[in-house]
């Protein structure tokens, strides 16, 4: 318990998990405090209780494999520099929490029980409007529908309206393959993320937009204005979907976020643009396009299709072939 024995014995005793012995102090550098409607302490050099916290679960749930070089933000883990960008992939919440502006003062335990398996139903709630008061309770000037709506361009009683869906958005790689969330709390308008990321986080939900269409939007919405040339080097085209170029030209966590995303949206008709995830050069990819094709078709994933071959011209045609035909075959009566 990193120093809490004595909440481990009693846990009627609050622990600090603030590490304490003669020959220690902790301090943590100057950083920008979160930006709130509270008041916050001034000492910068002093850890908040929401840090010290967030760094005990931190010390397990910082997952960002070093054989896997890209990050979220367009950075690199071998990249050296303070290139901080976030993980693509689960077990790494904690660590990228601690990257957004929320963690000064908001702990991992205002969601997550640290005991035992989280609740469904609460995490549920969390995704829609009426989990809004776990940021609000900070963000008071957006608790109201009014404020929500100018500050969501969203209606605020519906998925949109909804806090994490902008700002925790799904995009990680889950165990199960599935989409997690990304805990790195910020915004789909980030300059970082619209200009280095693929695909634009608002095409998670927005699959039938172009490019263009969404930082268009952005732009009006929000006073933003982004680089053109650094947007026709990630997808080439502007005026296609984002979700698609991603599939054409992304790296391969965001190759996966793509397909997937197109699955939840049931956009069947984009099933043959996932297919060539199939014999991706990243067996991962493959996985998550399968469960992809799975969920886009409503039927089970051939078992004969072998996503685990040698790799040569002949096994991905194979593969290739197989999936055309699991697409093109009508669905089977109920």
């Amino acid at each position: 318990h990193g120093g809490s024995a004595a909440h481990a014995q009693n846990p009627q005793v609050r622990p600090t998990f603030e590490p304490r012995a003669p020959f220690l102090a902790a301090r943590l550098p100057e950083r920008p405090r979160a930006k709130i409607d509270v008041a916050t302490p001034t000492d910068a050099a002093s850890p908040e209780r929401a840090e010290r916290i967030n760094r005990v679960c931190a010390r397990c749930h910082q997952v960002l494999f070093s054989r896997y070089p890209y990050t979220w933000e367009g950075g690199r883990r071998d990249a050296g520099g303070g290139s901080a960008g976030g993980s693509h992939i689960t077990s790494g919440e904690a660590r990228d929490f601690l990257l957004g502006g929320c963690s000064a003062a908001m702990t991992c335990t205002t969601c997550h029980d640290p005991h035992g398996n989280d609740s469904r139903e609460k995490l549920a709630m969390l995704a829609t409007p009426a989990g809004n008061g776990t940021c609000t309770s900070c963000h008071a000037k957006l608790a109201s529908d009014v404020a929500l709506r100018a500050h969501a361009h969203h209606d605020p009683r519906a998925s949109g309206g909804a806090c994490i869906a902008c700002h925790m958005p799904k995009k990680n790689m889950g165990l199960g393959y599935t989409l997690t969330r990304y805990h790195r709390i910020g915004s789909p308008n980030d300059t970082a993320r619209v200009e280095h990321d693929r695909p634009l986080e608002c095409a998670l939900c927005h699959a039938d937009k172009s490019i263009a269409s969404l930082v268009g939007s952005m732009e009006a919405w929000w006073g933003k204005r982004y680089d053109r040339t650094a947007l026709r080097a990630l997808y080439d085209d502007l005026d296609a979907d984002a979700l698609a170029a991603s599939l054409d030209h992304g790296k391969p966590h965001e190759v996966v976020t793509a397909v997937m995303a197109l699955a939840e949206q049931r956009r069947t008709s984009a099933a043959s643009r996932i297919v060539p995830a199939l014999t991706h050069r990243y067996p991962l990819v493959r996985y998550f396009a399968r469960e992809a094709l799975s969920t886009l078709m409503t039927r089970p994933f051939p078992a004969s299709i072998d996503l685990d071959g040698d790799g040569s011209d002949d096994d991905q045609r194979a593969v290739l072939r197989g999936a055309a035909a699991f697409i093109a075959a009508p669905p089977k009566a109920k």
